[in-house]
């Protein structure tokens, strides 16, 4: 949900390299769980609905119009965002990583969404959207 993107609750005292490093932890050991169990995912989306950000407080994006017109934010989203591919990446590079935002209907959001990310070399293979009419 994008409009639900709060931190764990067992993450609630983490906050800034503290936060960057359990994501690429908890991203890493639990893709490399699976593969030890055979189970490989074939792809990874890192986040659901991420349009509005992700762990929040930490990782939040301003709504709508404000994101297409700021950079308000987005380093920080951004970081998170390289923290939890770099970690699919390590666990295994062959792993196709999404990212999956809820702007289907939303060109100049979804530009602005991912024309931002890219240029914080945030790394992804495949572009989600979900599109509520």
């Amino acid at each position: 949900d994008p409009g639900k993107q709060f931190t764990p609750s067992v993450w609630k005292d983490l906050h800034g390299s503290a936060m960057e490093g359990r994501v690429y932890s908890y991203t890493n050991e639990t893709i490399k769980r699976f593969i030890n169990e055979g189970v490989r995912p074939n792809m990874v989306q890192v986040g659901n609905e991420i349009n509005n950000g992700m762990i929040w407080p930490q990782g939040i994006l301003p709504e709508g119009r404000k994101k297409v017109d700021s950079d308000e934010e987005m380093e920080s989203f951004s970081v998170l965002l390289r923290c939890a591919s770099a970690a699919v990446r390590a666990a295994d590079p062959d792993i196709t990583i999404m990212v999956h935002i809820a702007c289907g209907g939303q060109n100049a959001e979804s530009v602005a969404f991912f024309d931002k990310i890219i240029s914080r070399d945030v790394k992804f293979d495949v572009i989600g959207q979900s599109y509520y009419p």
